[in-house]
């Protein structure tokens, strides 16, 4: 009976040996599990982060091309009343140019020419203005004497073709 005892004292020696690695062994995985949680935690708290800067740069984003598109209308619209303002601006210039020609035609009246009056078929008599001008005089026909040259033959052989002989 004895070798059973100590057979069963190795049996349960080796159980509680084995239990005791098992228990060394549960306890790292449950250290391991608890890292892994606080890694997970971290994690989502990272990614909670990444996700609300994600949702502010989206609203950012949304902000800025509703600007742009009020700035893109309200430009059209002042490009309108621009052009408009201009139209208008140009309209009064020209009646104020206008009245700037009437005025000065009242201040400076053109008098229109004396009519003239036909004596004849072929005649015309203007009446006298008062101003004397004095013609031109015709230029007199001068004689034109011919040049000669060194042969006195009266030719030039400037533009001759033929050598000298």
């Amino acid at each position: 009976m004895r070798a059973r005892v100590c057979s069963h004292r190795r049996a349960l020696w080796a159980a509680q040996h084995e239990r005791d690695g098992f228990a060394i062994a549960l306890e790292a995985r449950q250290r391991q599990f608890g890292h892994v949680v606080r890694e997970r935690d971290v994690a989502q708290d990272e990614l909670h982060g990444v996700r609300a800067k994600r949702d502010e740069v989206i609203h950012l984003a949304k902000n800025r091309e509703a600007a742009r598109i009020r700035t893109v209308f309200q430009a059209a619209r002042q490009a309108t009343e621009f052009d408009r303002r201009e139209q208008e601006l140009i309209r009064q210039i020209e009646e104020l140019q206008i009245d700037v020609h009437r005025l000065n035609n009242i201040i400076n009246p053109i008098i229109p020419p004396a009519p003239a009056v036909e004596e004849g078929p072929n005649v015309l008599i203007a009446e006298d203005d008062g101003i004397e001008m004095d013609a031109e005089e015709e230029p007199k026909d001068e004689e034109v004497e011919p040049w000669e040259d060194d042969h006195g033959d009266g030719v030039s052989d400037v533009d001759s073709d033929h050598p000298e002989e």
